[in-house]
């Protein structure tokens, strides 16, 4: 009887590959949520192989070369990245970062294997740059040109599906020519079945009427540690953006950045590399978003600004992360 169920199952008969971030990262949510996501396809049919990739970021030549010739055999339809698009980006990525952008690594599930990939972004404007435009230039001096042709290679990939949370940052990558989006190229994202299971226990009670996350201590010590930040034109550049956010609190941070950027005089851009095709600009707006406006300004969910889709909550780096044990956000 199972049996004859479970080839009615949407997913009946289809091969995946999830991957398996590295059980520390992220106070091991990542994790668990790519677990979840995994339990949920076996749930609805599908077969599926987790790849660790923690083999990836250790370089465990073996590991990765054992697991590159299971996959083979397991004969895969598709990779999923689980629980988001950095794991096959940057989770696949097969060398170090050393060498310019237009020599990037290859990637495993894209180039090696050659999987038709689905690409989950939580944050898909800044985080591609920041997985691809290697290695990340600390000033402006270091920036290297042909920023959007890397990106647009990645985003018109005819092997890769991209699914969006955000209206907002499909209408911009398009803006910048990167690439066109449809209607059916979103998705809703859900709460972790981790923050469901506890909030769900007997034992929470109405403690969360009292108790309040936080984490913004996470993104206050990387944003001490920006390599640029004490240059005189970033304080100005923060500063106008903070003017302009008081004056319009429903301006999103990213287009608050984005004006205060296009707002400098030709020379001062030019000078400071801050153009969409240099790697430069990329590493200021993700670790401005990221770091600096989620450690200084960080608004609470659901204020104007997540209701807005703009860029509010960036992930920190992979494997940056401390989250104070016992709250949760």
């Amino acid at each position: 009887m199972r049996s004859r169920l479970s080839r009615h199952l949407p997913l009946s008969g289809l091969r995946l590959v999830t991957t398996l971030p590295p059980n520390p990262w992220f106070g091991g949510n990542n994790f668990v949520q790519a677990r979840v996501h995994t339990r949920a396809l076996r749930e609805l049919g599908a077969e599926v192989y987790e790849f660790d990739t923690a083999a990836i970021y250790a370089n465990d030549v073996d590991r990765i070369a054992r697991q590159k010739r299971e996959i083979i055999e397991f004969r895969p339809d598709a990779a999923v990245s689980t629980p988001n698009a950095g794991y096959i980006v940057q989770g696949g990525q097969r060398t170090g970062r050393a060498g310019p952008p237009g020599s990037r690594a290859l990637n495993l599930f894209i180039e090696e294997l050659e999987l038709p990939v689905v690409l989950f972004w939580d944050h898909g404007l800044t985080q591609p740059a920041h997985y691809l435009l290697l290695p990340t230039p600390d000033h402006p001096e270091q920036s290297q040109g042909g920023a959007l042709s890397i990106l647009k290679r990645l985003f018109v990939h005819p092997n890769i599906v991209h699914l969006f949370p955000d209206t907002g940052h499909a209408e911009e990558l398009a803006r910048l020519g990167l690439a066109s989006f449809g209607a059916d190229d979103f998705y809703v994202q859900g709460v972790g079945h981790a923050f469901m299971e506890v909030g769900n226990r007997g034992s929470a009670g109405d403690s969360f009427d009292h108790e309040v996350a936080f984490f913004g201590n996470i993104y206050l010590a990387a944003s001490g540690k920006l390599p640029y930040a004490a240059q005189p034109e970033f304080t100005q550049l923060r500063r106008r953006v903070s003017e302009t956010r008081s004056a319009n609190p429903r301006l999103s941070f990213y287009h608050a950045y984005r004006d205060a950027i296009a707002a400098l005089q030709p020379s001062a851009r030019s000078r400071l590399r801050l153009d969409p095709d240099q790697s430069f600009y990329w590493r200021v707006m993700f670790d401005e978003l990221t770091h600096y406006m989620n450690g200084e300004e960080w608004p609470a969910p659901g204020s104007e600004d997540t209701e807005l889709r703009c860029l509010m909550e960036q992930e920190v780096c992979h494997g940056e992360a401390e989250v104070y044990a016992g709250v949760q956000a």
